[in-house]
C-alpha cells in the first residue's frame, strides 16, 4: 500500500507580524507589571514605617527605660521598620494629656505617667522601579503614632 500524505499548503511568512504584534503587547504588560510592582513596595515601606512608629511608642509607652528614651525609641523604629527608617527620621515628642492649648515639646526633665508620647517617622525615601509620573525621583513617606504613657513605679 502506499503512503499517503496530507496535502501541505504553501506557507506564509508572517515573522515580521508576529514581531510587532508581540511589542504591542509585552510593552503595556510590562508597564502594567512595573506600576504593580511600584504601588506595592511603596505600600510595603509604608506600612513597615507605620509598625516602626507603632513599636517605637509601645516600647516607650512601658517604662524600660529611665534615661536616654528618645535614643532607645529611635532604635526601636529603625529595628522594626524593615530597613526604611533610621534613626536620624525618627521625632518623638511628649504633650500633656489635660493641656490642650500647650504644644507637644521636646524631651525636657522627667517624662511621667500620663503624658501622651508622639513618634513620628519622617522624610523615608522609597525609591520605585519604574518612573511615577515622568520622573525617578523618590517617594518620600511619613508615619506617627501615639499613646499615653503609664505611670512607671521606681522598682523597675
Amino acid at each position: 500500500q502506499p503512503v499517503t500524505r496530507p496535502i501541505q499548503r504553501p506557507r506564509r511568512r508572517e515573522s515580521g507580524s508576529t514581531l510587532i504584534e508581540f511589542s504591542f503587547v509585552i510593552l503595556p504588560l510590562m508597564a502594567f507589571l512595573l506600576m504593580t510592582m511600584d504601588v506595592a513596595w511603596i505600600l510595603f515601606g509604608w506600612a513597615s514605617i507605620q509598625e516602626g512608629a507603632r513599636e517605637g511608642v509601645r516600647y516607650a509607652i512601658s517604662c524600660q527605660v529611665s534615661t536616654g528614651l528618645n535614643t532607645a525609641i529611635a532604635n526601636v523604629v529603625q529595628q522594626y521598620s524593615a530597613g526604611f527608617a533610621k534613626a536620624s527620621n525618627v521625632t518623638v515628642k511628649y504633650c500633656s494629656a489635660t493641656d490642650t492649648a500647650n504644644p507637644c515639646t521636646a524631651l525636657t526633665g522627667v517624662v511621667t505617667g500620663g503624658q501622651v508620647v508622639k513618634v513620628t517617622v519622617h522624610d523615608v525615601a522609597i525609591g520605585t522601579f519604574g518612573p511615577i509620573f515622568r520622573t525617578w525621583t523618590p517617594i518620600s513617606l511619613s508615619a506617627s503614632s501615639a499613646d499615653v504613657m503609664e505611670t512607671c513605679s521606681a522598682t523597675q
